[in-house]
């Protein structure tokens, strides 16, 4: 869910700044497309949570911490 997601990057900063952090678990539409939560950092230090397309085409570099049990 989002809130694991946040919950995990609240804990993990660090491993957020390494590699985009992709809760497959949480699956939901935004203007009609299906979308799934993302922690990223954006420029510096900032990090972020974004909704990225689901079916991106997710690199090696993406991570997957949180999934449905």
């Amino acid at each position: 869910t989002y809130e694991e997601l946040i919950q995990y990057g609240i804990v993990n900063p660090e491993a957020q700044k390494k590699n985009p952090h992709v809760a497959l678990g949480s699956k939901h539409s935004l203007g009609g497309n299906p979308r799934a939560p993302v922690l990223v950092v954006v420029g510096v230090d900032e990090r972020d949570l974004d909704a990225s397309p689901w079916g991106n085409d997710w690199g090696e570099g993406c991570r997957f911490p949180v999934v449905r049990k």
